[in-house]
């Protein structure tokens, strides 16, 4: 599904040369100096919630990331609410849900 809101981007690609996003080295760098620069990688999760009345009924209320040096983010599923947090933990605790970590620690 198409959003009707543009896209915003981080940085210029004319700045780097022109280089589009999918291409492996980007002013000079590779992934793997970069990955170094962040000091990892950052970790994805999702903030699940159970809706039922009387049966489980779980629903996803948000997934989000947490970067190596701990700050979180979220973003609802309808994509309209974003959220900064102190960590994933508490995200889950303010937003009534428990954390599920999805793939593995970078």
């Amino acid at each position: 599904m198409d959003s009707d809101r543009s896209t915003v981007y981080h940085g210029s690609t004319s700045a780097g040369g022109g280089k589009g996003p999918d291409e492996d080295e980007v002013l000079g760098v590779g992934k793997e100096e970069v990955h170094a620069l962040l000091g990892g990688l950052p970790r994805v999760f999702a903030l699940v919630r159970d809706e039922g009345e009387e049966e489980i009924d779980l629903c996803v209320i948000a997934v989000g990331m947490v970067l190596p040096q701990g700050g979180a983010t979220t973003l609802s599923m309808g994509g309209h609410g974003l959220g900064r947090w102190e960590n994933a933990h508490r995200a889950a605790t303010r937003l009534g849900c428990e954390c599920v970590w999805l793939g593995e620690a970078g």
